[in-house]
């Protein structure tokens, strides 16, 4: 969407959420964008279960949250990851986390025409380094 030349506003990286189970078709899908709160939000019923996945970003806090939900007790089973198109590592961060560590390139070409078109430096040289975190936190069970 973008266009041509336009590497440097690639994000730093790619949450991916997967649900763990039978692979069915879900029913009464619906899905939202509230404006007014930010949320973005998913619903839908499979195997008897309703699920939610809630979306928002807190700018102040600097954090992505994606709250997910089911009407049954111990229904949600899923496995994260993160990856960028950038150049990255990820390690586990405890038992509950994951960091992925990146480095943006030091040059981007403008042209076609120009020689180098993306250009990296070492972990330590050029470029932006950032760090994108993982956590998962389960609500507590009464």
């Amino acid at each position: 969407m973008h266009g041509p030349y336009s590497a440097r506003y690639l994000p730093m990286a790619d949450l991916w959420l997967r649900t763990l189970g039978p692979d069915t078709t879900a029913s009464a899908y619906y899905r939202d964008l509230n404006l007014n709160t930010a949320t973005a939000t998913v619903k839908y019923t499979l195997n008897g279960v309703s699920y939610t996945r809630e979306a928002f970003v807190s700018h102040p806090d600097k954090a992505l949250v994606v709250r997910l939900s089911a009407d049954k007790s111990k229904a949600i089973n899923i496995s994260a990851a993160l990856s960028s198109k950038l150049k990255y590592k990820v390690a586990a961060n405890g038992k509950d986390g994951l960091v992925l560590t990146g480095k943006a390139p030091k040059f981007v070409a403008n042209r076609a025409y120009e020689k180098e078109q993306v250009v990296y430096d070492d972990w330590n040289g050029e470029g932006i380094n950032f760090e994108v975190q993982l956590k998962i936190v389960a609500p507590v069970q009464q």
